[in-house]
């Protein structure tokens, strides 16, 4: 649909842009002038990217004041870079060092439209994250142990994933470990023994008589099951014996004779 923007309405909307207004048919139309003015003169549709304007002035909608980005590179001019010589820079706020996008100087997250980057370098932000966290510990503490406790699944999945890729791996770790730490861990052992003893022993008689009745419990089901086997068995076994005794008793008498 063409619409007439010439005589549209302007406000500025909340972000400072000149918006023009166009009610057509009872429907209201609505977009920025700087879109507008960039299309005019290039006759493309933006398809994603976006109008920026060159001297940082919202409201000059000059052509010569507009270029077309990338969501990526409007979102870099807005944070402080800059290209020289093909490379994106930036001078960093906190410490006034100028430094190079591509060496991964500046830590990239991404919100709901792009990704962007923070203004600070990875350096400044490890110390600014330091000086926090020592700051506020119990704040940093609860948060993080709020935070386990939400993804408390996803973590155990990602702990059990990483345990069985890498079973080899963990038990010779394990292994290098007992042995480089061998007279660590023996005197550790001596010294819970000795501290634990009555626990441990409770522990031993526990489990001596979980599984004394686990065993019952499976021999008395084995039996109830295979009852008319057992018997058999059992007869059969006693009338072997009693020929045994027989014939040891004959062999006897006729050694006597």
């Amino acid at each position: 649909m063409d619409i007439d923007w010439d005589n549209a309405y302007k406000t500025i909307d909340n972000k400072g842009y000149i918006q023009l207004s166009v009610r057509i048919g009872g429907k209201t139309y609505r977009t920025r002038e700087h879109v507008v003015v960039w299309e005019k003169y290039n006759g493309v549709t933006l398809n994603g990217y976006h109008v920026h304007h060159i001297n940082g002035i919202k409201g000059d909608n000059r052509i010569d004041n507009l270029q077309l980005l990338s969501p990526l590179e409007h979102s870099r001019l807005h944070k402080g870079f800059f290209i020289k010589d093909g490379e994106w820079y930036k001078y960093c706020p906190v410490c006034g060092i100028l430094k190079v996008l591509s060496d991964d100087n500046f830590y990239e997250y991404k919100n709901k439209n792009n990704n962007t980057y923070h203004p600070a370098c990875k350096e400044c932000e490890k110390l600014r994250k330091k000086i926090y966290v020592s700051n506020n510990q119990e704040k940093v503490a609860d948060a993080r142990k709020q935070y386990y406790e939400s993804h408390k699944e996803y973590y155990a999945k990602q702990q059990k994933e990483r345990r069985k890729n890498n079973v080899e791996l963990i038990k010779e770790k394990a292994h290098q470990s007992y042995v480089d730490n061998k007279t660590y861990y023996n005197e550790y052992s001596k010294q819970y023994g000795k501290s634990h003893r009555r626990e441990l022993q409770d522990k031993q008689n526990e489990s001596r008589a979980l599984s004394r009745d686990m065993t019952n419990q499976k021999r008395r089901e084995y039996r109830a099951l295979n009852k008319d086997a057992i018997n058999e068995k059992q007869r059969e076994y006693r009338k072997k014996k009693r020929d045994t005794l027989k014939e040891e008793k004959a062999n006897e008498q006729n050694n006597l004779m």
